[in-house]
């Protein structure tokens, strides 16, 4: 049986929405993220997508885990990790302020400058907003609509439904790998245990990687094969609710605000000194 995400009945703002505004307003907000590098811009983005998700009053108790994954990646992965390593100011970016220099290893020796500090706060931001707007959308709409909603923005019956599975994916894969984790501690296995080489750690994953890929495996196959039974694609379908979706001035005030959203920082990013990378070289002379 497939899974979903969590959904949390309410009467919040958020709540009372329609599927389909939801999807569109993080749909450009995503794209907001994608137009500036500007850490100022980005930054009062995210205070904005905050007070919309504010708007939903999800628990923190139900969603705690999903902020903390996200909060990993963006501050450690993205952050810190890509940042220190990897990761470097643009190339029109003709200062350098160094910050600290990470131990040389042979060849290889990293200065990590405040420009690229700054434009890897930037980068940990983004995700940052983007879990802001899809959470309302996952923890305050019934898992029974998503289908409906795709198909209710103009998809195919076809599309819909690969997106109403793809949304189903994730929790499915949680579910089953959680469950591969228990039965193979039952028989035994120590998960905590620690192991020397990379081929024992590969070796040891396993038990947990091969039954959570065979369940995914013959899940597909199960939905693909209820998915003929019932002669999907044949004709044309018919989606049960979708006249239950139906916009309302909510809707269209949120979908207006998200839309001005995105043309204010095209505006801004090509039009003026904001959007684009700011380094705040006067902090530094």
């Amino acid at each position: 049986m497939l899974a979903s995400f969590k959904y949390l009945p309410g009467r919040s703002f958020i709540h009372r929405l329609d599927p389909r505004t939801k999807l569109i307003a993080f749909v450009l907000i995503m794209l907001c993220t994608i137009v500036v590098d500007d850490v100022r811009v980005l930054a009062a983005l995210l205070a904005v997508s905050l007070a919309y998700y504010a708007l939903a009053q999800l628990p923190w108790r139900a969603t705690w885990k999903a902020w903390a994954v996200v909060l990993f990646f963006a501050v450690f992965i993205i952050g810190v990790f890509s940042t220190t390593l990897f990761g470097n100011a643009p190339a029109f970016v003709k200062t350098s302020h160094p910050w600290f220099s990470l131990p040389r290893l042979g060849p290889f020796h990293r200065v990590v400058t405040y420009e690229i500090a700054v434009y890897g706060i930037a980068r940990a931001l983004r995700p940052l907003v983007i879990m802001a707007m899809i959470l309302p959308f996952t923890f305050t709409t019934d898992p029974y609509f998503y289908g409906v909603t795709f198909r209710r923005l103009g998809l195919s019956d076809s599309v819909a439904f690969a997106l109403d599975l793809s949304m189903r994916y994730v929790p499915t894969s949680a579910r089953d790998y959680f469950n591969t984790v228990d039965a193979q501690r039952a028989r035994g296995y120590e998960l905590e245990r620690r192991v020397a080489g990379l081929f024992n750690m590969i070796r040891r994953a396993a038990p947990l990687i091969v039954p959570v890929t065979i369940n995914a495996v013959a899940a597909g196959e199960e939905v693909a094969d209820a998915m003929e039974l019932r002669a999907f694609g044949v004709g044309r379908r018919t989606w049960s609710n979708a006249g239950a979706l139906l916009f309302a001035s909510a809707d269209y005030l949120v979908i207006g605000w998200a839309a001005a959203t995105l043309l204010t920082l095209i505006l801004l990013r090509y039009f003026t000194q904001y959007g684009s990378y700011w380094f705040p070289v006067s902090w530094f002379e």
